[in-house]
């Protein structure tokens, strides 16, 4: 089966979101942090959730599961990739507002960071849409009519 644009733009987004967790996202003066170390550790594990269950997506579409098992790989995808989004704004948020950090500047990647977040969830969302109606196991043929009783 080919992949449709959900998961192109997922898996793009993915790669880009897993590219910017490796760059420096907070200056101080001490020097710079890269996503990975300006996080906290229960965003880190949900971000990172979301990069696994995006990637499981065009994987179970490509070993050509059953529509069900592609619609609940990409359901619990578009799940984690939305906790995922708010997540991480509120972390990058809080890491801005935050007086008891001390003189932190953010940095470009921690709002692409977002960006790429936001676009994962929504080509997962997208994924979501086409239910693969053409699929064998998704053909319907109605039942043939059942004769009406003698009144």
């Amino acid at each position: 089966m080919r992949l449709r644009a959900g998961e192109i733009v997922g898996v793009l987004a993915t790669v880009g979101l897993f590219a910017a967790l490796f760059m420096d996202w907070t200056e101080d003066p001490l020097g710079t942090s890269s996503g990975w170390a300006s996080l906290w550790i229960g965003v880190q594990l949900i971000v990172d959730l979301a990069l696994l269950f995006a990637l499981i997506v065009p994987l179970v579409i490509a070993t050509r599961q059953t529509v069900a098992a592609q619609m609940v790989a990409t359901s619990i995808a578009a799940f984690v990739s939305f906790v995922a989004v708010i997540a991480l704004t509120i972390d990058v948020v809080q890491i801005a507002g935050d007086e008891s950090y001390g003189n932190v500047t953010l940095l470009w990647p921690a709002y692409a960071a977002i960006g790429l977040a936001v676009v994962l969830f929504l080509g997962m969302w997208r994924s979501l849409a086409d239910e693969r109606v053409t699929a064998p196991e998704s053909a319907y043929s109605p039942p043939p009519a059942r004769p009406v009783p003698p009144a």
